[in-house]
């Protein structure tokens, strides 16, 4: 079974997380992943983040061909180049799946190459050579020659409009976008350059050939600041949007002088698309159509926004959150999951709402120089202390005596529900005695994504789960009630467990500080259903490491695969050892009710990536920091910073799923549950895609093998639209029908 729908992956160390104020450096950084080494000089080969294959909106099981390649240019410099390409993805006779290049003019047919390096079995990199028929040439590349690895050429970068002809809005109040006129010359509005998309994963919609022709929308965000939307087709730049929070750093973004990179707009983003009378386009015109946009920061702040991109050239604003709009969000962190999209009941509201649910964030004092007991340091840039910081909108919560990020929030997605609107708070969780729904047991930030479970496929969710960086792990869920009114519980119906605890500390992480060795739980968990002998469980897996530390050597970092029982009363939440290790004894009855944990033995060793579960079988990489950070170790683009593994363990029987070739197999006994001396284009989330009639596993941007597609995987279903309050809509499944 898959956790996630889409193509969501890495190409080279990517999803590791940077440690950078809005506005300031501090010290843990894991920019120094791609900088170390460069002694001042610009890496001239591209990186990338997470390229996307698009789902179709129409058929979550089909996906398209092309591929898209946010990329990026280390540099020693505060702002770095960054652009996103589009590629087509295909096979060759032989059935090996490939990234193709746009064929003109002699150009190399594979975009993506082998080019194995010092320590690293199977490293992948863009096709680059001396000539041009060995170069790569995107599809939005209008020029005669490829651009291959060259961040800056070709791209949506080569189609950002000159000067005054750029549509840019400029956020001047929390409700307002204003078009950029009459601006001087040489402004950095204007400016001809695309800032680098580190860890913000493209978006692409699907408009339907809506309004001016456009079909498909990509949406992405970077450290430049900016939010583009883009045309998938020509990769003409449409519309981009400049937060008001991020305006004291255009004299960075501008001057890009030497110093650690300024971040911007690096968080992930949700989209809800409506198609309110169901014709295949999106038409702002009919008042029932509309395109949502949900997302955070990431390292560049603590707002958190709602854009209405239904006619992508002229958006809109629908809330800007901050700690100083509402009480409640005042040790709001940095936002760095995408936000879920969910529908709930609320008291006093007769319809149901739409709602996004999100965790509290991250707080920076989880970083080295923070969590070793320094809450200040010298700011490299600006010359002055953090702490001088500290009372600013937007300083962050270096105070160690104030934890930020320990909540989770219900957030109205929709423009209005009864005396609500569009970005307040419906419920929240914290240990807050105002808080909707008190948790004192939550004492640290949720960073990683919050998981919903429909149970009985009604369209409303019946419990969730929230993991914090401390491994703690909440189950949120609906008091039972008779099935005829399942449909009337709302927010005040939920309560709250603690189902287990990954670490051994019962003190706020942050409080323990690093020479605990505690473990970090950055990671978004994934949800899958299963049964055995002793019933259905619901399947979480996570795996815990250091993101704010990526070269640290600290080796007490495990896997976890728990089955969550709901029929199963616990008087007392997990702990660690009621997940025996992964191994001999794999049958014990403790595992076959509990789960395991898979213990990362390496020096350094620790995850960074989301995990699926496909069939009965979950995957999960890792990363090992080199043994050595002398320069000597490293190319000229600081590259190489150690090893990949990647673990396929089945759930069921705890046997290997990799041949002795690497491939998959189904579960016997000598298969291989690890691979080793993978090289850093394995690194990140685990994913697949459709290709044909088998599933393409992914790991980063590697194509390991292919999976018969599970037989529970389609399911046949029935629909009708249901207005659900106002102009919102939402497609239900006929509760009279049984197919």
């Amino acid at each position: 079974m898959r956790s996630e729908n889409g193509l969501l992956v890495c190409f080279l160390l990517v999803n590791l997380c940077a440690s950078l104020s809005a506005s300031w450096s501090v010290s843990a950084d894991d920019t120094d992943v791609f900088v170390n080494g460069l002694d001042g000089v610009a890496c001239e080969q591209a990186l990338s983040a997470a390229p996307v294959t698009p789902v179709s909106q129409l058929n979550p099981f089909e996906h398209q061909k092309e591929i898209y390649y946010p990329v990026f240019q280390p540099s020693s410099e505060s702002y770095w180049r960054g652009n996103i390409k589009r590629y087509e993805l295909g096979e060759t006779k032989a059935g090996r799946r490939n990234i193709l290049s746009y064929l003109g003019g002699g150009q190399s047919k594979y975009a993506i190459g082998d080019c194995p390096g010092e320590g690293e079995e199977f490293q992948q990199c863009f096709s680059h050579g001396n000539a041009n028929s060995q170069r790569a040439r995107s599809w939005w590349n209008n020029a005669p020659s490829a651009d291959g690895a060259l961040v800056v050429e070709g791209g949506a970068a080569a189609h950002i409009g000159e000067g005054s002809s750029r549509n840019v809005y400029v956020q001047t109040s929390a409700t307002a976008l204003v078009p950029a006129v009459d601006l001087q010359s040489g402004h950095y509005f204007l400016e001809k350059s695309y800032g680098s998309p580190l860890h913000s994963k493209p978006l692409i919609v699907d408009y339907g050939e809506g309004e001016g022709g456009v079909r498909r929308v990509l949406f992405s965000s970077t450290n430049g600041g900016f939010i583009h939307a883009v045309d998938a087709e020509t990769g003409s730049e449409l519309s981009v949007i400049f937060p008001k929070s991020l305006q004291h750093n255009i004299s960075a973004y501008k001057n890009k002088g030497n110093g650690r990179l300024v971040y911007g707009m690096d968080g992930q983003w949700t989209v809800w698309r409506h198609d309110g009378n169901a014709d295949g386009r999106i038409d702002r015109s009919n008042g029932k159509d509309f395109v949502y946009l949900y997302g955070g920061m990431r390292r560049g702040g603590r707002n958190f926004y709602g854009f209405d991109m239904t006619d992508p050239k002229h958006p809109q604003i629908l809330f800007d959150i901050s700690p100083s709009v509402d009480s409640r969000f005042s040790h709001l962190g940095q936002v760095w999951a995408k936000p879920t999209l969910a529908w709930v009941r609320i008291p006093n509201v007769a319809q149901p709402v739409a709602v996004l649910i999100i965790g509290g964030g991250y707080d920076p004092n989880y970083d080295p120089t923070y969590a070793s007991g320094y809450a200040s340091g010298y700011d490299q840039n600006y010359g002055t202390t953090v702490n001088e910081h500290a009372d600013a909108e937007l300083s962050f919560c270096e105070n160690t005596k104030v934890q930020c990020g320990n909540q989770v929030f219900m957030i109205l997605a929709q423009k209005k529900a009864g005396a609500y609107r569009a970005g307040d708070v419906v419920w929240w969780s914290s240990q807050s005695v105002g808080s909707s729904l008190v948790n004192p047991k939550m004492k640290d930030s949720v960073v990683g994504r919050i998981r919903t479970l429909d149970e009985d496929g009604d369209g409303y969710f019946d419990r969730f789960y929230v993991v914090d960086i401390s491994g703690r792990v909440f189950v949120y869920s609906f008091s039972q009630v008779l099935t005829k009114e399942r449909h009337k519980r709302d927010v005040s119906n939920l309560s709250v467990s603690l189902l287990a605890k990954l670490n051994s500390i019962n003190r706020s992480l942050i409080s323990s500080g690093v020479e605990s060795n505690g473990r970090f739980f950055y990671e978004s968990p994934s949800l899958s259903v299963g049964k055995d002998r002793l019933g259905y469980y619901q399947l979480i897996t996570i795996g815990s490491g250091w993101r704010a530390n990526p070269l640290s050597r600290k080796t007490n970092d495990a896997f976890f695969v728990i089955k969550d029982r709901p029929s199963l009363a616990r008087d007392l939440p997990l702990f660690a050892n009621d997940f025996p290790e992964y191994g001999g004894h794999f049958f014990a009855d403790k595992i076959m009710l509990n789960g395991f944990q898979v213990s990362l033995s390496k020096v350094g060793e620790k995850v960074f990536g989301s995990s699926s579960v496909i069939n009965n079988s979950v995957f999960f990489s890792t990363y090992i920091p080199e043994k050595t950070n002398k320069p000597s170790g490293l190319n000229v683009c600081g590259r190489y910073r150690g090893g990949v593994a990647l673990y396929g363990i089945n759930v069921g029987t705890g046997l290997g799923v990799f041949n002795s070739k690497g491939g998959i197999l189904n579960s016997a006994i000598g298969g291989s549950y690890v691979l080793r001396g993978l090289g850093l284009s394995s690194l990140g989330d685990i994913n697949s895609v459709m290709t044909g009639k088998s599933l393409s596993l992914l790991s980063g941007s590697q194509f390991v093998g292919e999976l018969d597609v599970p037989q529970n995987l389609v399911h046949r279903l029935s629909w009708h639209e249901a207005a659900r309050g106002g102009n919102v809509f939402q497609l239900f499944p006929r509760e009279e029908e049984k197919n």
